[in-house]
């Protein structure tokens, strides 16, 4: 998955080239968004950006706690779940690094919270790093509860059938317990 370059202008969210992130960051509000921690992007836009090495390092190898760090900019790791199966939970990081007009995220493959999140920046909800950065963490946020919302159904569910099941209809050791 090749990295996305997005630039609000005037009244449009437009795909530009990577490599066009220092030139562009100066007038309008950029988002790189890299889905490979270890390829080539991330050395770049780290090297346009002066990158502090050890927020580089911590976004190119996963399994971080969530965290800010402070350099000269601003370096933010968060966990973001995902649903992939109904019985699966599946861990993702993303690492958000902020600079004067452009914000850049890390992660390894698609992000269904950063999907949302590229849909209202694109419907102009989005018009300034500032509300792209607090959407990242909100989105993901709002990710995780949507997960934990889902189990707790599935939990009430199980609860109903222990509880207001007949015994007949369940040949589980719980069933068989209450008659």
């Amino acid at each position: 998955m090749p990295a996305r370059l997005l630039v609000k202008e005037a009244s449009t969210v437009a795909d530009r080239p990577p490599d066009q992130l220092s030139e562009l960051r100066g007038e309008h509000p950029c988002w790189l968004d890299i889905a490979d921690p270890k390829g080539e992007d991330l050395r770049q836009a780290a090297s346009e950006l002066d990158l502090h090495p050890l927020a580089l390092e911590d976004a190119q190898h996963q399994h971080q706690r969530p965290k800010i760090d402070e350099y000269d900019d601003t370096t933010s790791s968060s966990s973001t779940p995902r649903g992939a199966e109904p019985d699966v939970i599946r861990h993702r990081e993303l690492g958000i690094f902020v600079k004067h007009n452009a914000i850049v995220t890390v992660h390894e493959g698609s992000l269904a919270a950063l999907a949302v999140v590229e849909r209202a920046s694109a419907k102009g909800k989005l018009a300034t790093t500032g509300l792209l950065l607090h959407a990242l963490p909100t989105r993901s946020s709002t990710a995780i509860s949507d997960i934990l919302d889902g189990l707790g159904d599935r939990v009430e569910l199980i609860e109903a059938m222990v509880i207001d099941g007949d015994p007949r209809d369940s040949q589980t050791s719980i069933a068989s317990c209450s008659s």
